[in-house]
């Protein structure tokens, strides 16, 4: 079950977020990683038990598709 979400446009930030994530203790089993909000979302349609038990989304504000503030609001209206 994924519980924590990091997501960037850019891969190294991805990548370097998750790095700190694991050694806090988080299991790479129970993180995902994603370089787009839309491709987040789509993922959440696609699969919603998932991330039934999601308690972090680490989102980067400035994205080209969708900024951060704007997934923001997505997930709340989606809750």
């Amino acid at each position: 079950m994924i519980k924590s979400v990091i997501i960037d446009d850019q891969r190294l930030m991805c990548t370097a977020a998750k790095s700190l994530f694991i050694k806090a203790g988080v299991s790479d089993k129970e993180l995902e990683m994603f370089t787009s909000s839309v491709d987040f979302i789509s993922s959440l349609s696609h699969t919603p038990g998932k991330y039934s038990e999601l308690t972090l989304v680490l989102v980067d504000l400035h994205m080209p598709e969708m900024s951060g503030v704007e997934l923001t609001a997505a997930l709340r209206k989606s809750d």
